[in-house]
């Protein structure tokens, strides 16, 4: 099958990462994501919020323009001929905002990791933002893309399920039953309210139960009732 992107541009879309180095379990799966379907080409990337770090990873990693931080990348780029057309952001949560703002101040096309903001107030401006600009901001959430899902959204279009009139849907987070190395030293930045958001790892996976409820009912919440509870069962010794 010929390659849509390709006939529309001539090319594959330029893509730029911010965040999700070597070490980081993400950037591999964003950047391998990326390419699978062979409509984009990783071309630029920010690796390390160390800069010698981030330039080093990007020759390791084989991309071939390396930037030291994410505002040196989105100037830098904005002011090249062949600039990349989409940035990934993949960074602590905190950064998500300010590096968005400036992906638009500059026509950049986004693709950011969840959840958008910490804030609620910053979550909206940055709507606002997109709304008045030419540019497209997306939030990942591969889970919709799987097959299963699509089904069950079918069978509810097909109303094939009759009137639904209550939607539950949950999320098992099991690494945290025991810490690892990095969560017990406090150095893991998912364990930091001020770089995760005072939920924690709440944000990340709650955004994904909403969409999912929205995504496979098809309506959109207009209220809703939250639990977490913590279950650790240990086999007998």
């Amino acid at each position: 099958m010929a390659n849509p992107v390709i006939n529309a541009l001539g090319r594959k879309l330029r893509l730029g990462v911010i965040g999700g180095g070597s070490s980081s379990f993400i950037g591999i799966v964003h950047r391998g994501a990326s390419t699978l379907e062979e409509y984009y080409e990783v071309k630029a990337g920010v690796f390390s919020s160390n800069p010698v770090k981030s330039v080093a990873s990007a020759k390791e990693l084989g991309i071939e323009r390396g930037y030291a931080t994410a505002e040196e990348m989105i100037k830098a780029e904005a002011a090249r001929e062949d600039r990349v057309d989409v940035i990934a952001i993949m960074t602590p949560n905190n950064s998500h905002y300010a590096i968005a703002c400036l992906a638009i101040e500059y026509g950049f096309h986004i693709m950011c990791e969840k959840p958008l903001t910490n804030d609620l107030s910053e979550a909206m401006d940055l709507v606002r933002k997109v709304q008045d600009s030419d540019v497209e901001c997306c939030v990942a959430y591969a889970y919709s893309g799987y097959p299963m899902v699509r089904e069950a959204r079918a069978i509810i279009e097909a109303g094939e399920l009759g009137e639904i009139r209550m939607v539950q849907c949950d999320y098992v987070q099991g690494h945290l039953a025991e810490l690892t190395e990095s969560e017990k030293a406090g150095t893991n930045w998912h364990m930091d309210p001020e770089m995760a958001g005072s939920s924690l790892i709440i944000g990340d996976i709650g955004t994904h139960c909403y969409h999912l409820a929205s995504f496979v009912s098809g309506m959109t919440p207009c209220e809703l009732s939250a639990d977490i509870t913590t279950v650790v069962l240990r086999p007998n010794c």
